[in-house]
């Protein structure tokens, strides 16, 4: 789930109106509209490259040929995805609770079936009337987002092997002591998920992961800068996690805790939290 945070407070953001609408409802088009301008705000604080993604526009004989624009094409376009030039991203912004079905990719430009298109569904909490998926018109608002991969097109492969909760750490574990992507590859859920306290945006499938994996592990190997990897344990949930002790660019050692969630032989998730250990 993202949440963008402030001071350790969710990110209040108000929504602009006339006075004369102030109070009503909106409709679906201006809920989404609504959320996509949250996040190109949330974005740009972030210092993303993001912006609107233009629709295209249909000549008199594209619509006399019958040509539509799709109803879920992109809102967003993110630039240099993940850090890395030239790579890109496209959103559909969503209400949660969105009926979608599945997406044709044939619908949109070819440039786009080239690279990540995720839907990202906005929940919200209107604070004046306090309830959640409140859309009224002029009132402050804190969300949240989900997100999920439309492209590329991913399945899950038979398992090697199955593994147990534990036996999927260690292998974790193993990639990042190893700085080996390719160990994790047939053990990732084709819609994992990926988090960061640090990052806004999250990861929503195999591929993407393994993507920026194998450049960070790269740049890791050139850096030198993982110190220690170590298998825990959630005391409170008896999950899984892995201890990461590494040394920032300013010289500074930090140690994140990886959590994971895994089900049937598969990881699901990995979310990355600072940890206070100071001693590790």
């Amino acid at each position: 789930m993202m949440k963008f945070m402030q001071n350790g407070e969710p990110y209040v953001f108000e929504h602009h109106c006339s006075s004369n609408e102030r109070g009503s409802l909106m409709t679906e088009q201006e809920k989404r509209e609504f959320l996509v301008q949250n996040l190109l705000d949330i974005y740009r604080r972030c210092n993303m490259s993001a912006s609107r993604c233009e629709k295209p526009s249909l000549s008199f004989f594209d619509k006399l040929k019958g040509k539509t624009i799709p109803s879920y094409y992109p809102d967003i376009v993110i630039n240099n995805y993940h850090g890395t030039k030239g790579l890109t991203a496209y959103y559909i912004v969503l209400p949660k609770g969105t009926s979608v079905g599945n997406i044709d990719m044939k619908q949109l430009p070819d440039y786009m079936r080239s690279s990540y298109v995720k839907i990202i569904y906005g929940s919200v909490f209107c604070l004046e009337e306090q309830e959640p998926e409140r859309y009224k018109k002029g009132c402050h608002f804190a969300a949240q987002y989900k997100s999920q991969a439309v492209n590329p097109i991913q399945v899950n492969n038979p398992l090697p092997r199955v593994c147990n909760d534990q036996e999927l750490a260690s292998l974790y574990a193993q990639a990042w002591q190893n700085l080996d992507a390719r160990l994790l590859k047939d053990y990732l859920d084709k819609d994992f998920h990926y988090s960061n306290d640090s990052v806004f945006d999250d990861m929503a499938s195999r591929d993407e992961y393994l993507d920026y994996l194998v450049e960070k592990f790269n740049v890791l190997r050139r850096t030198q800068s993982i110190k220690r990897v170590q298998l825990g344990r959630n005391g409170a949930t008896g999950g899984w996690a892995v201890l990461i002790k590494q040394i920032q660019n300013d010289g500074m050692p930090i140690v994140c805790g990886f959590f994971i969630e895994s089900k049937n032989g598969r990881i699901l998730s990995v979310e990355v939290h600072e940890m206070d250990l100071p001693n590790f």
